[in-house]
């Protein structure tokens, strides 16, 4: 199955250059469709001009961010020094406290399917 996602510009540039491997979502109803060996469409915000395909390798399922960023080596979410309450709380930027504990989350571990970046297509 293919599925479309969405990066901010600095994760995005960590996953196209082989330092990010794992991604950290809420466990929603959008990732609850993702499967092992899925290919993943993701497309570099705020205009999507950029996308990189990736393959589903491995999925950790967690309650809180807190939880799966202490299990998880900081290097694969492409910061090799943080902390895991920092990491965790960067996540928080994206996601609310209340969406965490209603849903749970999930770390997709991924590998490029190809190095190369594709333009996004003109609709105009």
């Amino acid at each position: 199955m293919n599925h479309s996602m969405s990066l901010a510009a600095e994760p995005f540039e960590m996953l196209k250059n082989g330092s990010k491997l794992l991604e950290l979502r809420l466990f929603d109803e959008k990732r609850r469709a993702v499967s092992f060996g899925d290919v993943i469409t993701f497309s570099k915000l705020p205009d999507r001009s950029e996308s990189v395909r990736v393959k589903v390798t491995g999925l950790l399922k967690a309650r809180t961010f807190d939880e799966i960023t202490r299990i998880v080596d900081p290097s694969c979410l492409g910061y090799p020094k943080a902390e895991p309450a920092l990491l965790a709380e960067k996540m928080r930027e994206y996601y609310s406290s209340e969406e965490e504990a209603a849903e749970g989350v999930l770390g997709i571990k991924m590998c490029l399917l190809d190095r190369k970046t594709s333009a996004a297509l003109s609709l105009s």
